[in-house]
This record gives structure tokens, C-alpha cells and sequence, in this order.
């Protein structure tokens, strides 16, 4: 049986453009009243270093991920735990990202794929070729500007 969890895939401390550390967002996701959040700070999983004090202090769940940001688009990772170089990627190549993040047990989510681009957001908007969207595990659609 499908259970609804109220939760956030996509948030940022201030270890890439977020205003928060790790433990200011889980307060506000439990303030919020949000069972579970996903770590995807841009190109950086270095808040994650007390991922497992965070989690014990506030009981929320934290799923590890990055948020690749890359000239062609943004891309989710959850569940990853190990670099996935995402540079040498180019706007034909992302399934070859993406098989890498599904290789590591992870998903891999198209993040605000319809935001403007350049020259106001350089890669904000979703370029890469997608060959097979079956290989694309889900897609943002709702996503603010904070």
C-alpha cells in the first residue's frame, strides 16, 4: 500500500546558495511539518558530513544526493553517496549519468526543466538530449525561486 510522505527533494544549505546549515533547514522541514528531505546543494555533498548527527538530533530522515549543476540543465541525484562526475557529461551524454547514479542505487530527477535560461539563469533550463525517458526517473514540476 502507497503511503503520502510529505517531503522536500530539493533544497540547499548554505554550502552551495541556500542561507541555512544543515541543522537551520531540518528545523524549518520539521517546523514545516515534512517527514523527510533530500540533500541536493549544487554540485557539493559537503553539508552531508553530519548527516547522521542531524538525523539523530531531529528524527527527520535525510536522503543524500547532489544537485548537478551543469550549463545544459540541472539534475537531481538522490541516494548517491559517491562522486559522479558530472563535467565530463556533455548535452548528449546524460544517460551515461544517469545509468551511472542508477549504478549507485540512486535516482535521477530533471530539476526546474522549463525555468528561463541564458543569459539569466546559464543552465537553468533543461537542454540535454533525452534518448529514452524511461532511464529519467522523474521530473520536477514545481519549483520557486527563493
Amino acid at each position: 500500500m502507497l503511503k503520502w510522505i510529505p517531503a522536500e527533494l530539493h533544497t540547499h544549505t548554505l554550502h552551495s546558495d541556500g542561507k541555512q546549515t544543515l541543522e537551520e533547514l531540518v528545523q524549518s522541514a520539521v517546523d514545516l511539518g515534512l517527514e523527510c528531505i533530500a540533500m541536493t546543494d549544487h554540485n557539493t555533498q559537503s553539508a552531508l558530513a553530519d548527516q547522521e548527527q542531524v538525523q539523530r538530533q531531529f528524527g527527520l530522515p535525510i536522503i543524500s544526493g547532489m544537485e548537478w549543476t551543469t550549463f545544459y540543465g540541472h539534475m537531481l541525484t538522490l541516494g548517491v553517496d559517491r562522486f559522479i562526475d558530472w563535467r565530463v557529461l556533455g548535452p548528449d551524454d546524460i544517460h551515461e549519468g544517469i545509468r551511472q547514479v542508477h549504478e549507485q542505487g540512486g535516482i535521477a530527477g530533471i530539476a526546474h526543466p522549463f525555468r528561463i535560461g541564458s543569459p539569466i539563469c546559464t543552465g537553468c533550463f533543461w537542454e540535454y538530449t533525452i534518448q529514452d525517458w524511461h532511464e529519467v526517473d522523474y521530473i520536477e514540476v514545481w519549483s520557486t525561486l527563493m
